[in-house]
């Protein structure tokens, strides 16, 4: 994740993450090291990243069996229905995630912030963590 990551996100993982919490540079980099299994996941609460920047990443993670997800909609879920089960919740690429941009290039951001991860099982248990913050 990124040092600039929310205090309150990394002080929630705390109790599953341990000291093992990891912090680069670069959404792209970050992404490749969930590739390349380096990392659990890649977690970033902040819309600072665009569709370009996740596709790839994106379409090597689900033949690995894993994902992008929009972070905001995968907590949304969790607090609604307690149900992490199944991910109807990856980013899409063939629409913006809101007609409310203030320019163009806004219009292509992952607004509500991604988790990258190869197992979902540890995507559930990033969920169900961070679903728990007020």
């Amino acid at each position: 994740m990124s040092k600039s990551e929310d205090v309150k996100i990394k002080e929630t993982l705390e109790p599953i993450t341990g000291d093992q919490q990891v912090y680069a540079s670069g959404a792209g980099y970050k992404l490749l090291c969930v590739i390349d299994g380096l990392v659990d996941a890649y977690i970033l609460s902040k819309g600072s990243t665009y569709k370009w920047d996740t596709c790839s990443a994106h379409a090597i993670l689900k033949a690995l069996g894993g994902g992008i997800i929009r972070l905001d909609r995968g907590l949304e879920k969790v607090r609604l229905t307690n149900d992490t089960t199944r991910f109807e919740i990856d980013i899409e690429y063939h629409q913006p995630d809101t007609d409310d941009y203030t320019s163009e290039g806004l219009k292509w951001c992952n607004t509500g912030g991604i988790l990258a991860y190869v197992n979902k099982s540890v995507a559930h248990q990033i969920l169900n963590s961070l679903s728990t913050m007020k």
